[in-house]
């Protein structure tokens, strides 16, 4: 942002289909951030009438944080949701 690095991280909910969702990111052309949730592997499969929702947290630093700040974070977004 403004030609300054910044620190992305992404959250999934382990309540998720498939949990936490698979992450890839992609650096050349255009810097890419992407959840999936392993359907290359496995298709999901649903009857009609079922209900199907994904949750993820997309945040945004202007420093980098420690695993111990992200944890929290993420912990904190997880108990908002209960």
């Amino acid at each position: 942002m403004g030609g300054r690095d910044v620190m992305l991280v992404m959250f999934g909910r382990p309540d998720n289909a498939r949990g936490d969702g698979f992450f890839f990111t992609m650096l050349d052309a255009f810097a890419y951030l992407a959840a999936t949730q392993g359907l290359d592997k496995k298709p999901l499969e649903y009857s009609a009438g079922d209900k199907f929702s994904l949750s993820y947290l997309l945040t945004v630093y202007s420093e980098n944080k420690t695993p111990e700040f992200i944890r929290h974070r993420c912990e904190q977004w997880e108990k908002k949701r209960r």
